[in-house]
């Protein structure tokens, strides 16, 4: 499962519970607990991973709020939060974003960061962008025969970074105007609540499996892995990097998290984990 600010729980004998995650995510989670506002008392309690698991989340929430990047049009672009509709993704924002912006070219998702359920204010202030195509944050790419990847927008262009760890970039108008690799899965690493506590996991779909792998840094070069019924990650913590095989991660891995490190969290030191479970020999 996937953490999300305002998300809300009941407990086995009805109590109403709501999560706050604060901005300093390690005071929401302390001493092997996360902390749970209590709707039906106002004290907030710290639950440990067993009660958490026997809650039960309330799943009608009818917006998720994300950070993004958005291409207005090309060379023209803007960065913050919106509001996506969970069963269309339909994007809305709120005064102060894209004010008088009606139509965009490309919406680049970043990160979810909180669940909005339908009795929250800020829905009636809701104003609806049409946009014509959706992306994710990192889009592996093909330009003159070299592997770049997208790293969302910086002043009025596309970053891109080559991935040869040569730091060259280009700058591209727009996602929709380079040439992407298909047939990629995601991997995902961002700090969750586990069993012993907070900690940053990497997180591999297997396609075989049909499932998810967690895992954590050990003795710093080896993984140590999780049953993903005791890992919840928590939304806006977590780097999503694209990848064709698991060869491919020490490579892009050592590009996103360096990039990730310097305006969100700070990953590099599963690097070394990554390079020696993962890299070719």
């Amino acid at each position: 499962m996937k953490l999300l600010n305002g998300m809300r729980f009941t407990g086995k004998n009805g109590e109403h519970y709501e999560l706050n995650i604060a901005p300093l995510i390690k005071n929401t989670f302390i001493d092997n607990t996360i902390a749970l506002n209590n709707k039906d008392t106002g004290v907030v309690e710290r639950i440990n991973l067993d009660k958490f698991k026997s809650l039960v989340l309330d799943r009608n929430y009818k917006y998720t709020v994300s950070r993004v990047d958005v291409v207005i049009e090309p060379g023209k672009v803007a960065s913050g939060e919106v509001y996506f509709g969970v069963e269309d993704d339909s994007v809305y924002t709120v005064d102060g974003f894209l004010d008088g912006v009606e139509d965009v070219a490309e919406v680049i998702h970043i990160y979810t960061i909180a669940a909005v359920y339908e009795d929250d204010p800020v829905v009636q202030s809701l104003r609806m962008i049409h946009y014509m195509r959706l992306f994710s944050m990192h889009k592996i790419c093909n330009i003159d025969g070299e592997k770049y990847i997208t790293n969302g927008v910086i002043g009025d262009h596309v970053d891109l970074r080559k991935l040869d760890n040569s730091g060259e970039t280009k700058a591209a108008d727009s996602y929709n105007s380079v040439t992407s690799i298909d047939n990629f899965r995601p991997v995902s690493i961002g700090y969750a609540f586990t069993r012993y506590g907070l900690l940053p996991v990497l997180t591999i779909y297997d396609d075989k499996a049909g499932k998810n792998f967690c895992y954590t840094v050990f003795n710093e070069k080896y993984f140590i892995g999780f049953p993903e019924r005791d890992v919840y990650r928590i939304g806006k913590t977590q780097l999503t990097i694209p990848i064709n095989t698991e060869d491919d991660l020490p490579s892009l891995a050592k590009v996103c998290v360096d990039l990730f490190a310097y305006w969100a969290y700070d990953y590099r030191s599963m690097l070394p984990a990554i390079e020696n479970v993962f890299g070719k020999e």
